[in-house]
Protein backbone atom coordinates (compact mmCIF):
# COMPACT_ATOMS: atom_id res chain seq x y z
CA UNK A 1 0.00 0.00 0.00
CA UNK A 2 1.45 3.20 -0.69
CA UNK A 3 1.97 6.14 1.43
CA UNK A 4 -1.21 8.02 -0.46
CA UNK A 5 -3.50 5.52 -0.22
CA UNK A 6 -6.61 5.74 2.86
CA UNK A 7 -5.41 4.20 5.95
CA UNK A 8 -1.52 4.58 5.40
CA UNK A 9 0.73 5.82 8.13
CA UNK A 10 4.02 7.40 7.26
CA UNK A 11 7.29 8.26 8.61
CA UNK A 12 7.74 11.56 6.65
CA UNK A 13 5.82 14.12 4.35
CA UNK A 14 7.30 16.61 1.68
CA UNK A 15 4.95 18.49 0.03
CA UNK A 16 5.54 21.96 -2.76
CA UNK A 17 2.25 23.85 -2.26
CA UNK A 18 2.55 26.20 -5.30
CA UNK A 19 0.79 29.47 -3.76
CA UNK A 20 1.98 32.96 -2.74
CA UNK A 21 2.43 32.49 1.27
CA UNK A 22 -0.16 34.79 3.24
CA UNK A 23 0.31 35.73 7.17
CA UNK A 24 -2.35 34.79 9.24
CA UNK A 25 -4.50 37.61 9.92
CA UNK A 26 -6.26 38.31 13.46
CA UNK A 27 -9.91 37.86 13.36
CA UNK A 28 -11.78 40.82 12.97
CA UNK A 29 -15.07 41.66 15.58
CA UNK A 30 -17.99 43.50 14.10
CA UNK A 31 -20.84 44.53 15.94
CA UNK A 32 -24.37 44.08 13.96
CA UNK A 33 -27.33 45.04 16.44
CA UNK A 34 -25.96 44.67 19.49
CA UNK A 35 -24.83 41.57 19.06
CA UNK A 36 -20.89 40.70 18.43
CA UNK A 37 -19.70 38.45 15.32
CA UNK A 38 -16.21 37.32 14.71
CA UNK A 39 -14.54 36.59 11.46
CA UNK A 40 -11.60 35.51 10.03
CA UNK A 41 -10.74 37.85 6.94
CA UNK A 42 -10.83 36.68 3.36
CA UNK A 43 -7.57 36.18 2.55
CA UNK A 44 -6.38 34.07 5.19
CA UNK A 45 -9.29 31.80 4.34
CA UNK A 46 -8.55 31.58 1.18
CA UNK A 47 -4.61 30.88 1.85
CA UNK A 48 -5.76 28.03 4.27
CA UNK A 49 -8.11 26.04 1.67
CA UNK A 50 -5.50 26.21 -0.88
CA UNK A 51 -2.74 24.67 1.23
CA UNK A 52 -5.89 21.86 1.91
CA UNK A 53 -6.57 22.06 -1.26
CA UNK A 54 -2.59 21.06 -2.29
CA UNK A 55 -2.86 18.64 0.71
CA UNK A 56 -6.17 16.78 -0.37
CA UNK A 57 -4.01 16.25 -3.95
CA UNK A 58 -1.91 14.26 -2.52
CA UNK A 59 -3.42 12.50 0.51
CA UNK A 60 -6.69 11.27 1.34
CA UNK A 61 -6.22 10.47 4.77
CA UNK A 62 -4.30 12.42 7.78
CA UNK A 63 -1.06 10.43 7.48
CA UNK A 64 0.13 10.56 10.73
CA UNK A 65 -1.35 9.06 13.72
CA UNK A 66 -2.72 11.03 16.43
CA UNK A 67 0.09 11.65 19.43
CA UNK A 68 2.72 10.88 17.20
CA UNK A 69 5.32 14.15 17.77
CA UNK A 70 6.49 15.63 14.85
CA UNK A 71 9.04 18.02 12.89
CA UNK A 72 8.13 20.57 10.59
CA UNK A 73 9.93 22.14 7.55
CA UNK A 74 8.75 24.88 6.13
CA UNK A 75 10.27 27.09 3.82
CA UNK A 76 8.18 30.29 2.23
CA UNK A 77 8.87 31.84 -1.09
CA UNK A 78 7.19 34.81 -1.95
CA UNK A 79 7.14 37.27 -4.47
CA UNK A 80 10.19 39.55 -4.61
CA UNK A 81 8.07 42.98 -5.05
CA UNK A 82 9.08 44.82 -8.64
CA UNK A 83 10.19 47.98 -6.66
CA UNK A 84 12.24 46.38 -4.27
CA UNK A 85 16.14 47.04 -4.94
CA UNK A 86 17.86 43.99 -5.95
CA UNK A 87 20.51 44.64 -3.32
CA UNK A 88 17.86 43.20 -0.63
CA UNK A 89 18.30 39.37 -1.15
CA UNK A 90 16.26 38.08 1.97
CA UNK A 91 12.74 39.52 2.78
CA UNK A 92 13.54 41.07 5.96
CA UNK A 93 10.10 43.62 6.38
CA UNK A 94 6.38 42.20 7.04
CA UNK A 95 4.68 39.99 6.86
CA UNK A 96 6.33 38.00 9.92
CA UNK A 97 7.81 34.69 9.33
CA UNK A 98 5.79 33.34 12.34
CA UNK A 99 2.15 34.77 10.62
CA UNK A 100 2.79 32.53 7.67
CA UNK A 101 3.68 29.79 10.23
CA UNK A 102 0.14 29.96 11.80
CA UNK A 103 -1.41 30.15 8.41
CA UNK A 104 0.39 26.76 7.24
CA UNK A 105 -0.25 24.78 10.54
CA UNK A 106 -3.79 25.99 11.25
CA UNK A 107 -4.32 24.62 7.11
CA UNK A 108 -2.77 21.41 8.28
CA UNK A 109 -4.88 20.90 11.27
CA UNK A 110 -7.39 17.62 10.68
CA UNK A 111 -5.76 17.76 6.81
CA UNK A 112 -1.95 16.96 7.57
CA UNK A 113 -1.93 16.49 10.85
CA UNK A 114 -4.69 15.53 13.61
CA UNK A 115 -3.58 18.61 15.40
CA UNK A 116 -0.97 21.29 14.95
CA UNK A 117 -0.03 20.61 18.83
CA UNK A 118 1.86 17.54 17.80
CA UNK A 119 4.63 19.69 16.07
CA UNK A 120 7.87 19.89 18.83
CA UNK A 121 10.41 20.89 16.51
CA UNK A 122 9.69 23.82 14.01
CA UNK A 123 12.41 25.04 11.27
CA UNK A 124 11.13 27.72 9.12
CA UNK A 125 12.86 30.03 6.43
CA UNK A 126 11.05 32.75 3.76
CA UNK A 127 13.03 33.70 1.02
CA UNK A 128 11.99 35.49 -2.53
CA UNK A 129 11.30 33.24 -5.27
CA UNK A 130 9.92 32.25 -8.36
CA UNK A 131 7.09 30.74 -8.54
CA UNK A 132 5.70 31.82 -5.17
CA UNK A 133 5.19 28.47 -3.04
CA UNK A 134 5.60 26.82 0.51
CA UNK A 135 8.38 23.91 0.88
CA UNK A 136 6.72 21.23 3.29
CA UNK A 137 8.28 18.61 5.47
CA UNK A 138 6.99 16.95 8.31
CA UNK A 139 7.87 13.76 9.86
CA UNK A 140 7.82 11.94 13.29
CA UNK A 141 10.18 14.09 15.95
CA UNK A 142 13.56 12.14 16.68
CA UNK A 143 13.58 11.49 20.60
CA UNK A 144 16.25 14.03 21.91
CA UNK A 145 18.03 14.39 25.26
CA UNK A 146 16.36 17.72 27.40
CA UNK A 147 18.59 20.40 28.01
Amino acid sequence: MSSRESGSTVNAVELIIYTEPVAKARARVVVNNGKAHSFTPVMTTLAESAIRWAILQEYKDIPFPAGMPLKLVAVFYRQRPKSLSKAEKLPVKKPDLDNYLKTLCDAMNGFLVHDDSQIVHIETRKYYGEPPRIEVSLAQAALEAAI
